[in-house]
């Protein structure tokens, strides 16, 4: 190794089967491993995005200091994909939309947190809190 050369180490985990409830085999970082929001992941890529999962974990959350889970951080992490691959983002964007947030479901922080004032004054008063 050169005096230059740095190491960098990511723990993970890989197993044949998760108790995720979806039976899933694969990888996943050290830190998720007990995280249910995180489902392992396998090495191969999609296909609309050239990339697998589980390296969007490592380089777009873990080494940019994103969290792994929570619609604020995979926000982020997912515009940073798309500098990365050129994959488009809004698709993943609607889906959490759809099935998350539109289920009254926010991870890693309340509707008031994650929305501008300008729109949590329109929020129902069931999920204003």
């Amino acid at each position: 190794m050169s005096r230059h050369a740095t190491e960098v180490r990511v723990p993970c985990l890989y197993r044949r089967t998760w108790q995720d409830g979806f039976g899933a085999r694969g990888w996943k970082l050290g830190g998720t491993a007990h995280d249910p929001e995180i489902f392992a992941s396998t090495a191969a890529t999609g296909e609309r995005i050239p990339t697998s999962v589980f390296v969007h974990d490592i380089l777009d959350h873990l080494l940019c200091g994103l969290g792994p889970s929570g619609h604020r951080n995979e926000a982020v992490a997912l515009l940073q994909l798309a500098a990365r691959t050129g994959a488009d983002p809004m698709p993943d964007f609607a889906q959490m939309v759809d099935e998350d947030l539109l289920q009254r479901r926010v991870l890693g922080e309340t509707f008031h947190e994650l929305l501008p004032p300008e729109l949590t004054k329109t929020l129902p008063a069931g999920i204003r809190d």
